[in-house]
């Protein structure tokens, strides 16, 4: 619900949403909006199985952890990354006043069922990071070393910050899967 409700924020304040557009028909508009993403319009009943088969997941409030998993299934494809990263970059503003009128279209949003198929994905998805995160032998050594880096590559941040952080896609590089030696499809 948190990126349900930065997404709305963000909207509203780039003007693509008005601020008069009540956040329950957000919510309706955007119903499974993950699931409607990754499996496509057509919501079947198999659809978060075959997004489960199809893409290997994160967790956002797992976020570390989820960037450990990817390294190490990467690894076992003999391709080393680090996806180390500088301190959070999206940073929610809730006001309390915020959240309690938040706290009330979640639970209208809630009785309506708008997100129930997003709901069951994120379930099945931390489940399947709870099962990758027991297949790691050295899971807390290696999230030790993934924080170490994350705080050298903040540390590097302070004394130079990026510069254009966030420009989107027109600024991202895209490498296509079949260019990559050795990489089979889902990585995992």
């Amino acid at each position: 619900m948190d990126r349900n409700w930065s997404a709305y924020q963000f909207q509203i304040h780039q003007g693509s949403t008005d601020c008069n557009f009540p956040y329950a028909q957000y919510l309706e508009r955007h119903h499974d909006f993950q699931v409607r993403v990754l499996g496509g319009e057509d919501i079947k009943e198999d659809r978060v199985q075959s997004i489960l088969q199809t893409f290997k997941l994160g967790i956002l409030e797992r976020f570390d952890e989820s960037m450990v998993v990817f390294e190490w299934l990467l690894l076992q494809q003999g391709i080393s990354v680090n996806f180390a990263y500088p301190g959070r970059k999206n940073k929610s503003k809730a006001s309390q006043q915020n959240v309690e009128n938040m706290s009330k279209e979640i639970d209208n949003a809630l009785k309506m069922n708008c997100f129930l198929k997003d709901l069951e994905l994120y379930r099945a998805a931390s489940g399947l990071l709870d099962e990758r995160i027991a297949a790691i032998p050295d899971m807390d050594q290696r999230l030790r070393d993934f924080q170490q880096r994350c705080d050298q590559a903040q540390s590097r941040e302070e004394r130079t910050p990026l510069k254009g952080y966030g420009k989107g896609p027109s600024d991202f590089t895209y490498l296509e899967p079949s260019t990559v030696p050795g990489l089979r499809p889902g990585f995992g």
